[in-house]
């Protein structure tokens, strides 16, 4: 009986945990989904980053944090580089991503957008959480209120 009880246990954790991330949808779906999502957005104070930005025209390293004080974003720790590059990543909420027919578009808990070897993610309130791209970039986002 005490295995049958961890068979069934395991197979309904398996389950819970598929349904727990993003599903293929289509991209009018997303971005129905995405528009809802940043609406209700939390007001989030604090954002960081972790990663690199590769491409022909720089290598650089982010190790940076921002804060919101005053409806204003300040860099706490990083470069003034390296807040350029988080600004303008940060505003890149899922509701923004254009339709493309070569991209494939997930939605439910989250959303990614996956486009031969690059991939955006965002959390369920539509702040990018992470991006990936063939030219070397990898970036992990983090949100705090």
């Amino acid at each position: 009986m005490k295995v049958l009880n961890k068979v069934v246990i395991g197979m309904a954790s398996l389950v819970l945990l598929t349904a727990c991330g993003p599903s293929k949808c289509s991209y009018a779906k997303f971005h129905e989904e995405a528009v809802k999502a940043v609406e209700k957005a939390p007001d989030y104070k604090k954002m960081t980053a972790k990663g690199e930005i590769k491409s022909s025209l720089m290598n650089l390293t982010i190790d940076a944090v921002l804060e919101k004080k005053d409806g204003e974003w300040s860099l706490t720790k990083g470069d003034a580089l390296s807040a350029t590059a988080l600004i303008m990543y940060a505003a890149s909420t899922a509701d923004l991503v254009p339709e493309d027919s070569g991209t494939t578009y997930y939605c439910g808990n989250g959303f990614k957008a996956v486009k031969d070897k690059q991939t955006a993610v965002w959390n369920a309130s539509g702040f990018l959480t992470s991006i990936k791209e063939d030219s070397g970039t990898s970036l992990k986002f983090s949100y705090s209120k």
